[in-house]
């Protein structure tokens, strides 16, 4: 019985390694425009019992133009509604995220976007909740999937600074950030 599994594993593993020399290299096409979603969940703390309310992007947006086959610039919409233990939903945040992402092929021969990215951001944003603006400061990193040469999955994370305007008060907070990020759309 081991003979044999050994045997059919060593006659599939044969298979699949002669298939894969096979395969045709795609065709790569340069890349333009993208247009996908990013959502966004944000846990905040709420109140001293340890409970938290969560920031929903509900315009999730993603639009990056391809200057060429490593820069962009990507802009993501900030409409976050914040739902809260035993309140109701209220609109909460409105912004804007700017990266410049630039792209590391993982060979030198392929072009567009895919691959690992990282890139500044800087993004605006306007608290309703707590009435003041905020500025975060930082860098992307991830890496990007091209399926199909259309298809994209970006998995990435943020780090960096937010830095807190409060109209009536004449000092500013900062506080560090990091922050999960997945994408997913098309490119045009």
């Amino acid at each position: 019985m081991k003979k044999t599994a050994f045997l059919f594993f060593l006659l599939m593993a044969w298979i699949s390694g002669t298939r894969a020399q096979d395969t045709v290299q795609p065709e790569y096409r340069t890349v333009e425009f993208y247009l996908g979603v990013q959502p966004g969940l944000l846990p905040v703390p709420f109140d001293e019992f340890g409970r938290y309310a969560f920031d929903v992007n509900v315009v999730p947006l993603t639009i990056e133009y391809a200057f060429n086959g490593h820069w962009a610039l990507r802009i993501h919409s900030i409409w976050d509604v914040q739902f809260r233990p035993e309140f109701p939903a209220v609109f909460s945040k409105a912004g804007v995220e700017l990266t410049l992402p630039y792209y590391l092929p993982a060979r030198s021969n392929e072009i567009g976007h895919r691959g690992l990215y990282a890139g500044p951001l800087v993004s605006p944003v306007y608290d309703r909740l707590n009435n003041y603006y905020e500025l975060r400061i930082g860098a992307e990193g991830g890496y990007a999937f091209l399926f199909g040469n259309q298809w994209s999955l970006a998995l990435a994370g943020q780090v960096g600074l937010n830095l807190q305007f409060d109209p009536k008060n004449p000092f500013m907070r900062t506080i560090p950030y990091s922050l999960p990020r997945i994408s997913f759309g098309l490119w045009f």
